[in-house]
C-alpha cells in the first residue's frame, strides 16, 4: 500500500510540474483520491487472495504469472499517465510583451521565465530606439515609427497565428495602434497600467488629462 501511495504522490507532483491546466489537475486529484480510498485496497486484497489460492492449487508457477501480469498493469498505467500529463497543445499561447517609455524588453525578465515554464511562447520586444534597438531617438519622425517593430513582428507571424499582447505604460499606445492595423493577428490585449487610447480618446487628450492630474502636485 505504501508503494501505491508513493506512486500516486509522485504522479500528482509530476503532473503539476508539467504545467497541466488547473481543471485537468483537479480531475487527476479526484481520480487519485478515489484510487487510494477504494480501488487500491480492493486490488491489493484481491492479489493477496488470488496468490494464496494459486499457491494452494498450482504452486509457484501460476503465482509468478500473476505477479508478472500485475507488474505489467502497473507499468501500463504509469505510461498512460505520462502521456495524459503532457500539456495540451491548444493550451499554449504566444505572449508578446511591450515595454513602456524609458524601458526595453529587459524589464520583463521576471515574467518571461514564468510564462515559458508554463509551456507558453513569449516574445519580449524592443520598440524603436529602445533597449538594444540600434536606431536613435532623433531618427524617429513619429510615434508610428516608434511602434514599427511591433507591427513588423506581428506581420512576420504565420497566417493563422494569433498572439496575446501585453503592454505597460506607453506600451498601451503601441497596443492600440496595432490592434487597429493588424486585428487578425491578435486574440487578446492586456493593458497593464497602460495608456488606452481609442476612437474617441486620442493620445493628445490623454496627455492633457495626465498633465491636468499631475500639475497641481507641483504648483506649491
Amino acid at each position: 500500500m505504501e508503494i501505491v501511495v508513493r506512486w500516486l504522490s509522485l504522479s500528482l507532483i509530476e503532473t503539476a510540474s508539467r504545467g497541466c491546466p488547473l481543471e485537468i489537475l483537479y480531475i487527476y486529484i479526484y481520480i487519485y483520491i478515489y484510487i487510494y480510498i477504494y480501488i487500491a485496497p480492493c486490488i491489493i486484497n484481491l492479489v493477496r487472495k488470488s496468490t494464496r489460492k494459486l499457491e494452494e492449487k498450482h504452486g509457484a508457477k501460476q503465482r509468478n504469472i500473476l505477479i508478472f501480469v500485475s507488474i505489467f498493469v502497473i507499468l501500463f498505467n504509469i505510461a498512460s499517465h505520462k502521456a495524459l500529463s503532457q500539456p495540451l497543445s491548444n493550451s499554449t499561447k504566444h505572449f508578446v510583451l511591450v515595454h513602456g517609455s524609458g524601458h526595453g524588453a529587459w524589464c520583463w525578465y521576471k515574467l518571461v521565465p514564468l510564462l515559458r515554464s508554463s509551456g507558453h511562447t513569449v516574445t519580449a520586444i524592443d520598440l524603436a530606439a529602445s533597449g538594444i534597438d540600434p536606431q536613435q531617438i532623433n531618427d524617429l519622425r513619429s510615434i508610428s515609427d516608434y511602434i514599427k517593430p511591433l507591427r513588423d513582428l506581428l506581420a512576420s507571424l504565420p497566417p493563422n497565428e494569433k498572439v496575446i499582447l501585453v503592454g505597460h505604460s506607453l506600451g498601451g499606445l503601441a497596443l492600440s495602434q496595432t490592434m487597429e492595423r493588424l486585428p487578425s493577428k491578435i486574440s487578446a490585449a492586456v493593458f497593464l497600467t497602460a495608456l488606452m487610447p481609442g476612437p474617441s480618446l486620442s493620445i493628445s487628450t490623454l496627455n492633457q488629462e495626465v498633465l491636468a492630474a499631475f500639475l497641481p502636485l507641483f504648483s506649491y
